[in-house]
């Protein structure tokens, strides 16, 4: 049976029977009103779609009442990677209901990354990436990287859409382009998919994509074409019980 109580205060008594060697416990809570959600409040966003993040919160106007639906939307909404901090208002009870206010601050969307590294096989090399988390409104994400070195040059692209058609699937679509210059080969592929991800429960997700690759390989003198579809499917589990610190 669902409780909706407003508050939970429980105290409890310990009585100890030193001939029998027995302790019984006795548990007692204050009356509480049970109550249901009000509407939901979204404050404090400049540019994220708040019917975007509204999809997070893990209850609605109308249900039964419990403060920890309250909690796991806070954690859903910061799982989004698009919000900073998040601070809930619960009011009082009114009309048999309770509105609860969130007070977000978004995080900053862009990312510039550059690098410089070394590594056995291409020596020295150069990195750079862009990725812009919100560039939709509504969490779709647009990334780019980019890696040269003295024998293999990348480029790569990607275009992530989280609520594709419903809150349960998502669609990537990517594209890479690869240049290398071997003693052995010189070689230039240029690679395009798109996979979309379906939530099955709560740590189960799986993903299911087409992909299409096409390589110039010049080995030797001679110069050949070759064209590969592959239909990669995967599997995620996810256990993670905090965002914020988690123990596994």
């Amino acid at each position: 049976k669902n409780y909706c109580f407003f508050e939970v205060k429980v105290d409890y008594q310990v009585f100890i029977d030193h001939q029998t060697g027995q302790a019984e416990v006795v548990f007692s809570m204050l009356p509480s009103q049970q109550t249901s959600f009000g509407p939901v409040n979204i404050k404090g966003l400049e540019s994220v779609d708040a019917n975007y993040l509204r999809s997070f919160i893990t209850y609605e106007e109308g249900q039964c009442f419990q403060r920890d639906k309250i909690g796991s939307s806070r954690l859903a909404v910061l799982r989004s990677n698009l919000i900073s901090n998040v601070l809930i208002d619960v009011g009082e009870i009114q009309n048999s209901a309770v509105v609860t206010s969130f007070h977000m601050n978004e995080r900053n969307h862009r990312t510039i990354k550059t690098g410089i590294g070394y590594s056995t096989d291409e020596s020295a090399y150069l990195s750079a990436g862009w990725e812009h988390r919100n560039i939709g409104g509504a969490g779709e994400k647009l990334e780019f990287s980019t890696r040269f070195s003295s024998i293999r040059q990348n480029v790569f692209g990607q275009f992530y859409i989280p609520n594709f058609y419903n809150d349960k699937n998502s669609l990537t679509l990517y594209s890479e382009a690869v240049n290398e210059e071997l003693d052995a080969y010189e070689a230039l592929s240029i690679k395009a998919g798109a996979k979309i991800g379906f939530e099955r429960t709560e740590h189960l997700s799986y993903f299911v994509g087409a992909e299409l690759k096409l390589s110039d390989v010049k080995d030797e003198g001679e110069k050949e074409k070759f064209y590969l579809a592959s239909f990669p499917i995967e599997l995620e589990w996810d256990q993670t019980n905090s965002i914020l610190d988690p123990t596994k």
